[in-house]
């Protein structure tokens, strides 16, 4: 059995990674596990942060990079020498350090960037040794033929995916703009979701509305945020509601969707502050 310690992160949700190397050398752990870009924060850190991690600590250290598609790449390796037209692939990417440092292992998916969350499949790049010790663990036939076939298929043809991931940062950065016009706290995002909640004389309103509406009782910024879910979810819109986590208290969090989608929950959004305001 093992035991989950965690570390904190910044007050906007990014990795310290001074922080992490204490904590490690606090802790030991015999793993250690970064996700970046940020779930459900959204933060992207810098290449050079994640390889100061790499190479101040003694564990294996696994980059959860499942939405490093959706960061702006513009980072790379000084080293690194492959041809351009992959080079979108990696920069910004601790994949760009594979082969530097023997504690790295690089988890990428199919389920976000290229949109193959019902295939379940993943993939891990890393360290010769510790690839030799992941294949130990994995069972002669972990991913069927067919979501083989499909991933191989989508990596071959990944260059058609750079137009439509372009448009989702961009539809991400309009989405985030109007939630900050509207008074709302938007975290740093460098993926296919905007991380948001109320604060201020809007979170006030917000949570007197649910207080009048609802019998249930909740700090101010958790019934803000819970105002805004179940307002939402009555216009049949679904987000994840963090309005009630310790650490993310009144948050939503929203995946970008095609423009006209995007445009019709900022409506709903701006539908609501005006009701609450009046």
């Amino acid at each position: 059995d093992s035991e989950e310690v965690r570390y904190s992160l910044t007050a906007e949700g990014f990795v310290d990674a001074d922080s992490v190397i204490s904590f490690c050398k606090e802790q030991q752990p015999s793993l250690l596990i970064v996700c970046n870009p940020n779930n459900p924060t959204g933060n992207y850190n810098s290449l050079a942060a994640m390889e100061k991690i790499l190479a101040n600590v003694d564990c294996p250290v696994i980059m959860d990079e499942a939405y490093m598609e959706f960061a702006d790449g513009k980072e790379l390796a000084p080293n690194d020498l492959r041809p351009m037209h992959k080079l979108w692939l990696v920069a910004g990417s601790t994949l760009s350090l594979v082969g530097r440092y023997s504690n790295l292992m690089v988890f990428r998916t199919f389920s976000k960037a290229y949109g193959l969350a019902g295939l379940r499949c993943g993939y891990a790049v890393g360290a010769l040794g510790l690839v030799r010790q992941l294949g130990k663990a994995l069972l002669p036939y972990h991913v069927n033929a067919f979501t083989l076939m499909a991933a191989k298929t989508v990596y071959e043809n990944k260059e058609l995916y750079k137009e439509r991931i372009k448009t989702i940062r961009e539809e991400r950065d309009k989405f985030a703009d109007c939630l900050k016009a509207l008074g709302f706290k938007v975290w740093p995002t460098a993926t296919n979701f905007v991380t948001f909640r109320a604060e201020g004389e809007l979170m006030q309103q917000l949570a007197k509305a649910y207080a009048a509406k609802f019998s249930e009782r909740l700090p101010e910024q958790a019934a803000g945020g819970k105002l805004i879910f179940k307002y939402l979810l009555a216009n049949s819109i679904l987000v994840r509601d963090f309005s009630t986590h310790p650490v993310l208290q009144g948050c939503l969090r929203i995946t970008i969707g095609l423009p006209e989608e995007n445009k019709q929950i900022i409506a709903k959004i701006t539908e609501l502050c005006a009701e609450v305001k009046a």
